[in-house]
């Protein structure tokens, strides 16, 4: 009996490590990759140059998703500066321009930032050169502020851990993995056949 049990609790264990790893929106070595530069790409062509010269297949391999840790570039969640910045690509909703989080090593929309012509039933993180106002907001934050003025962040920057944060901008990249909940059921059809 305390061998089933044993064997139950591996297979729920394993079941939440996959599970974990499917719902994960970030790759810690984002962070290494950040850049602040003067402006984004905003044609198709200068972001493939500028994807190519940033070269983010390099560190990919540090990443559960490789084949999703691609080029962006984005604002910041003060929005006073754009970033070049290797990250997985998100699906940005709700009309908002993409922002990377250091705090949270990833891409996500940014509350402050409204888009008018940004789809509001979501487009590409890594697409974002579709979207230049996004970057002109930049410019009209650095006129606007004063140098002494004190500049907060996103609240999605100090705190992205919000649940329907996640959900909206991970719905894309989510994967489901039917045969984890065999690690539920084969366990407990074992143990009920054996107490039988």
């Amino acid at each position: 009996m305390s061998s089933t049990i044993v064997i139950v609790l591996l297979f729920i264990s394993q079941g939440k490590n996959e599970i974990a790893k499917a719902e994960s929106p970030s790759c810690a070595i984002s962070n290494q990759t950040v850049q602040p530069v003067e402006d984004c790409p905003r044609t198709a062509e200068e972001w493939r140059k500028a994807a190519a010269r940033k070269n983010c297949s390099a560190y990919a391999h540090h990443c559960d998703r490789p084949d999703q840790f691609v080029y962006h570039c984005v604002i910041n969640p003060y929005i006073n500066e754009t970033l070049e910045v290797c990250a997985y690509s998100q699906k940005i909703v709700h009309g908002y321009c993409a922002e990377y989080s250091k705090v949270g090593t990833r891409i996500q929309g940014n509350e402050n930032a409204p888009c008018q012509n940004c789809p509001k039933d979501g487009y590409r993180s890594n697409e974002t050169f579709n979207y230049p106002e996004c970057y002109n907001l930049v410019k009209k934050s650095a006129e606007k502020i004063p140098p002494t003025a004190i500049i907060r962040p996103n609240t999605t920057d100090v705190s992205n851990t919000d649940s329907s944060n996640k959900k909206e901008t991970n719905n894309e990249n989510s994967t489901h993995n039917p045969s984890s909940i065999l690690y539920i059921i084969v366990p407990v059809l074992a143990v009920v056949s054996f107490s039988v």
